[in-house]
């Protein structure tokens, strides 16, 4: 998180698309915390709602892309067996890229005023869950 919002600091646009629900519901409440603040840094969430959201697709500057299973998290990186795919081939970063604009366009933002609002019992279960965080 932190090294997302110091890019954020220095100017760099960032957008995450998120399913609006995973199959995971723990995870979904889990995050959901952490929604506020990094919208408020500066972040630009989308929930996609179209049907379950597994890849995992980053492009850096248009040019630098991932492509692969692998949440960007330690868990993943440490413990689960994941593929990615790190490259800079033009002809990929911009399929990469009109595959991530047609993704956003189908995808609703976030909104804070409703994160903000949601209900007491969606805190407490945030607040429960965190101490295992890293567990998920």
């Amino acid at each position: 998180r932190k090294v997302t919002m110091d890019a954020v600091k220095r100017g760099v646009e960032v957008t995450v698309v998120i399913p609006k629900r995973s199959d995971v519901t723990l995870v979904d409440v889990l995050r959901n915390k952490y929604l506020g603040p990094l919208h408020k840094s500066g972040i630009r969430f989308m929930y996609y709602t179209v049907n379950i959201l597994h890849a995992k697709l980053m492009l850096v500057d248009g040019r630098e892309f991932a492509i692969g299973s692998s949440n960007f998290d330690y868990r993943s990186f440490r413990y689960m067996f994941e593929i990615m795919l790190f490259g800079d081939e033009p002809l990929i970063s911009d399929q990469v890229k009109e595959h991530m604009e047609k993704t956003i366009r189908q995808a609703d933002p976030f909104v804070y005023k409703s994160w903000e609002n949601r209900p007491l019992i969606n805190k407490f279960f945030e607040w429960l869950l965190l101490p295992f965080r890293h567990l998920l």
